[in-house]
């Protein structure tokens, strides 16, 4: 009897076991055209971040990744929930700070920080504004104005480069995060160094 109870309970372990297993699929999001097989981008990623109000997920050229043709208009890329396609954000032209048709300075850059502001805007609406820094310009910030895609994208930069606690211009900025509202904090190295 012991036995029959032992095989019956085995029996109900494995059927529950079965029929609470889920099976997940897995879809590769696509990215740019010049992806292998089985790849989203032809360049490796580095800084990512999610936003909290929409769910949006931005990733970014890791540092070395650009310059050579291949990153372009994806140094800054997201994806919307719901979506299966990375749509990217660093077109040729933008308007920055306040100039309409400039070169856009992320256009086909490496990024080495990445952040995220979220503001509300209207009674109902929020606007993502990601904040980047690159590797050509290790102690400069952009920040995205408007990210309307496809169409309005405006950038600002800062007119100054950052400055190290002593007031010379920074050798870049090792760190940055945000408040999520509406500060950034950045963790620079001072000028001649790497500390």
């Amino acid at each position: 009897m012991k036995n029959v109870i032992k095989c019956y309970l085995w029996f109900f372990a494995v059927i529950f076991v079965f029929l609470n297993w889920r099976v997940l699929p897995v879809e590769l999001i696509s990215g740019n055209p010049n992806a292998p097989d089985g790849q989203s981008f032809s360049f490796g990623l580095q800084q990512n971040i999610q936003s909290s109000s929409q769910n949006n997920f931005y990733v970014a050229a890791r540092p070395g990744a650009g310059g050579n043709g291949n990153v372009n208009e994806f140094a800054l890329a997201r994806v919307s929930r719901g979506k299966a396609v990375f749509d990217p954000i660093t077109p040729q032209l933008v308007m920055l700070n306040g100039i309409a048709n400039q070169a856009n300075p992320l256009f086909d850059k490496g990024i080495i920080a990445l952040g995220l502001l979220e503001t509300t805007e209207g009674l109902f609406g929020r606007l993502e504004l990601p904040v980047v820094v690159t590797q050509d310009e290790p102690a400069r910030l952009y920040l995205f104005d408007k990210l309307s895609l496809p169409n309005t994208i405006a950038l600002c930069s800062t007119l100054l480069l950052v400055r190290d606690a002593v007031r010379n211009v920074s050798a870049g900025i090792g760190g940055l995060t945000t408040n999520t509202t509406a500060h950034v904090f950045v963790a620079v190295k001072p000028n001649g160094g790497d500390v």
